[in-house]
């Protein structure tokens, strides 16, 4: 979101934009914006967020985060991540509430953005092991950018997940799309 908005302002200010690709980067956060209200869904997505494509059932996390104070729920979710493996047991928890926040103020911030379209080429990169989970939340294949987007707007798969795609094992795979992408008029 970041970079399409820098894309917009340098193209308005009469800047050539070479390439504007976005990585694994939806329009909208894949909650409801009524969740910034509610504490609990906002944990609970934070939690899947960082579990990427780790199994959680998302039933029971509700009912025993609704049961534990609100000083309490941050410790818990630690706690079954570090058990599912996604977090390091020993993570300290001023960190994690940090993360939590930065997490909280990145969903406000995407609910208030409302880009301007875009005249230049785009290039959408998805990580493969997320696109069945994406495509269930939007309802076209560019994740909710081709209303914003009025060139071209070419779709490359890579492998990995939200955050592995910017792993070693997956850099040579990311680094020819970009190349790929950079011939974009």
């Amino acid at each position: 979101t970041i970079a399409f908005e820098m894309a917009h302002q340098l193209t308005d200010a009469g800047e050539r934009v070479a390439m504007l690709a976005l990585i694994e980067a939806p329009r909208f956060p894949a909650i409801p914006e009524n969740a910034l209200g509610d504490d609990i869904l906002l944990l609970m997505s934070f939690a899947t967020d960082l579990a990427s494509i780790a199994q959680v059932d998302l039933n029971t996390w509700r009912t025993t985060l609704s049961a534990l104070s609100p000083e309490e729920r941050l410790a818990w979710i630690q706690s079954k991540l570090a058990n599912m493996g996604v977090l390091p047991e020993d993570l300290d928890p001023d960190y994690l509430d940090r993360m939590f926040r930065v997490y909280q103020a990145h969903l406000q911030a995407a609910f208030r953005y409302r880009p301007e379209p875009y005249s230049g080429p785009m290039g959408l990169i998805r990580a493969k092991e997320s696109l069945d989970q994406q495509l269930k939340i939007y309802a076209d294949q560019t994740y909710g950018w081709r209303t914003y987007c009025r060139g071209s707007m070419p779709i490359h798969d890579i492998p990995g997940n939200h955050y592995s795609i910017f792993s070693k094992e997956n850099a040579a795979a990311l680094a020819a799309v970009l190349e790929d992408l950079s011939s974009l008029e």
